[in-house]
C-alpha cells in the first residue's frame, strides 16, 4: 500500500503506541545508567520522547493524532499522578497502572487493545509501535490488516528479529548517535538520577 500514492505526505494521520516499561529498560542499558524503569527519573522521560521524534524525523510533518505511553509503576494515588503530569509535560497521552507482582500483562493488553481498535477505527494512516517484545508480532499482523501502516520503533540490538520484519518500516533509535552524544546523554540522565536519589535519601 503506497500511502503517498493518493494523498499529500502532511495529511497523514500518525498514532505512536510506546511500551514505556520495555523502552526505559532498553534506555538504561544504552547509555548504562541504572534506574528503575517503574520509577524512572524525569530526565528518562524526556530523553526516551526526543530518541523518539528524532529517530523518526521524516514523519514530523504528518499530523500527529496522539502518542500514547503505557507502563506500570511502582505505588499508586500520588505517586502514579506525579507519572502522568510528567508524561502529559512531555505531550504524551498517559496509559498507567500500579505495578503488580509477576510479569505485568496490563500494560501489554492495554496497548494492543488501544492499536487495533484505533486500527480498525482507521483513526491513523501510519502507527508507530514502540517496543522489541515478540508478544506484539502477531498484534502487528492484524493492525496491518485493517489498512494502516505499522513502522517500529526501537533500539536495533534489543528487538525480536521476527517482529522486526513484520513492521512495514523499521526506524532504529541511537543507530546514528554519535558517541558524544551519546555521552551527553547519559551524563544528563546520571545527573538527574543523582539527583532524585539525593531527594528520596534526604526524606
Amino acid at each position: 500500500m503506497n500511502l503517498n500514492a493518493s494523498r499529500r505526505f502532511e495529511d497523514l494521520k500518525v498514532m505512536s503506541f510506546i511500551d514505556g516499561s520495555n523502552l526505559l529498560i532498553e534506555l538504561s542499558r544504552f547509555l548504562d545508567v541504572p534506574f528503575r524503569a517503574e520509577k524512572p527519573p524525569d530526565m528518562a522521560i524526556t530523553l526516551c520522547r526526543d530518541l523518539i521524534y528524532n529517530t523518526c524525523g521524516e514523519l514530523g510533518s504528518t499530523r500527529a493524532i496522539r502518542h500514547s505511553w503505557f507502563a506500570s509503576i511502582q505505588g499508586s494515588g500520588e505517586g502514579l499522578k506525579s507519572y502522568e503530569g510528567k508524561l502529559r509535560e512531555a505531550q504524551l497521552t498517559p496509559v498507567i497502572f500500579p505495578k503488580s507482582k509477576g510479569r505485568e500483562k496490563r500494560v501489554d493488553i492495554a496497548l494492543t487493545t488501544h492499536l487495533l481498535v484505533e486500527a480498525f477505527s482507521r483513526n491513523f494512516d501510519i502507527g508507530i509501535v514502540v517496543t522489541g517484545d515478540e508478544d506484539f508480532i502477531s498484534v502487528v499482523q492484524e493492525a496491518k490488516r485493517y489498512g494502516a501502516q505499522i513502522f517500529g520503533c526501537f533500539f536495533d540490538t534489543s528487538i525480536n528479529p521476527d517482529l522486526k520484519r513484520e513492521f512495514d518500516r523499521f526506524f532504529p533509535i541511537g543507530a546514528n548517535m554519535t558517541s558524544k552524544t551519546r555521552e551527553e546523554y547519559r551524563k544528563q540522565l546520571q545527573s538527574d538520577v543523582a539527583a532524585a536519589n539525593s531527594t528520596v535519601a534526604g526524606k
